[in-house]
């Protein structure tokens, strides 16, 4: 970071190698407790890059914060959206100084499989600075069992280009409800991520906006109907 810089801007400027982490899903038990914690007392992640320590954590109520070189950079509240029989969840972030909006759209072609996402999210820079899918996608399976799901879901974080900037290995939602406690996965980021775009990724991915956007049969099997 350059003289006089302050660690917000540093975040759209910092590009990272390719890397990778792990990554914490609570369980229910301990996610409920988030509106009662005082801020900062309850973490959300914290990971160690090469240009520094990235932190993420929930302050009191439903806000999410994340810390770059013990500094805020970023903030986030979960935007709750009833619907039947598939509630979802958007959350706006400020980041990096920047306003960055969060919306829902369907995906085109609509897709008849209940093994394939029809939602996914899209998150915008309100500077015109650039646009991002986040969408979750199951894993590949080989003919001729292509109508069968197995393996690890996976939520990523895709540039208007096409490029898949992180991924996140998803754990089975049903596993999280009944397990006594949290769950570790993967997340990984290829070379000249912004760092910007991993924290997005991140405080998406920690309050688990990717449940409002898997497939149908993802949710269906694990019970998931908030």
């Amino acid at each position: 970071m350059s003289p006089g810089a302050s660690p917000g801007a540093d975040v759209w400027d910092t590009l990272l190698a390719a890397g990778s982490a792990t990554t914490t899903f609570l369980d229910r038990r301990t996610w409920d407790r988030r509106s009662t914690e005082e801020p900062g007392s309850l973490p959300r992640g914290s990971y160690d890059l090469a240009q520094g320590r990235l932190e993420l954590a929930w302050a009191t109520g439903r806000q999410l914060v994340a810390t770059w070189r013990g500094a805020p950079v970023a903030s986030g509240q979960a935007q709750f959206h009833e619907a039947l029989p598939w509630p979802w969840t958007t959350m706006p972030l400020t980041l990096g100084g920047v306003e960055v909006t969060c919306g829902r759209v369907a995906v085109e072609p609509t897709p008849r499989s209940p093994l394939v996402a029809h939602t996914q999210l899209v998150a915008a820079r309100e500077d015109g600075g650039g646009s991002w899918v986040y969408r979750v996608v199951g894993p590949t399976v080989p003919r001729p069992v292509k109508e069968r799901s197995v393996g690890t879901h996976r939520a990523l974080l895709e540039r208007a280009d096409g490029t898949v900037v992180v991924t996140h290995d998803l754990p089975p939602l049903l596993e999280q409800v009944m397990a006594e406690g949290s769950r570790t996965t993967g997340v990984s980021w290829v070379e000249g991520t912004r760092l910007a775009e991993l924290v997005l990724a991140l405080m998406w991915t920690a309050d688990e906006l990717f449940r409002g956007v898997a497939p149908p049969a993802y949710r269906t099997a694990n019970l998931d109907f908030w």
